[in-house]
């Protein structure tokens, strides 16, 4: 049932404590969101992710592209909040895609629809990059979602439903 699954990792490797699991299947997260997780040892949360709406995902990122890199491009539309390079974590090489979060509310929406507006115009190191709204197309579209996949599934597809989210409890 599991689609994708990835751990969000810091520029150096190391991991950012969180990470995405797609499911084929609703009933799969809502299974999943029953179950106590156990990851090396350690309990883990495991939540639905909400989707953020001010959210950009970018795609065909050149592979020396950086988190640094895209916040420095999208900063000239508002504030951001996260940018992230998806990482292979077998290879340690970018998957060429990446996410871009700005400032919740009004400003960061303004952020979003000027940046998407301006789509032939989005280029990260010299090569043109395409952006989208990482907002899952059930929400932009006002359906219901068929399955669950991650923001991480862009890459196949421009739907990302709510998956479960695994971090470790705070101590």
């Amino acid at each position: 049932d599991v689609v994708d699954a990835v751990v969000l990792r810091w520029p150096d490797g190391r991991s950012r404590g969180f990470g995405y699991v797609a499911f084929a299947e609703v009933d799969s997260v809502l299974a999943v969101l029953r179950e106590r997780h156990v990851v090396d040892g350690r309990d883990v949360d495991v939540k639905r992710a909400v989707p953020g709406t001010n959210k950009l995902f970018v795609g065909g990122l050149p592979q020396a592209a950086t988190a640094a890199d895209l916040r420095d491009h999208f900063e000239a539309y508002g504030a951001v909040s996260d940018a992230v390079v998806m990482m292979d974590p077998a290879t340690a090489r970018s998957r060429g895609f990446g996410f871009v979060c700005f400032l919740p509310g009004q400003e960061g929406a303004a952020a979003v629809a000027t940046a998407l507006e301006q789509y032939d115009r989005h280029r990260v190191r010299g090569k043109w990059v395409e952006v989208k709204s990482a907002a899952p197309t059930h929400k932009l579209a006002g359906k219901e979602a068929q399955g669950a996949e991650t923001p991480a599934s862009s890459e196949r597809s421009s739907a990302d439903a709510t998956p479960p989210v695994a971090t470790p409890p705070r101590r």
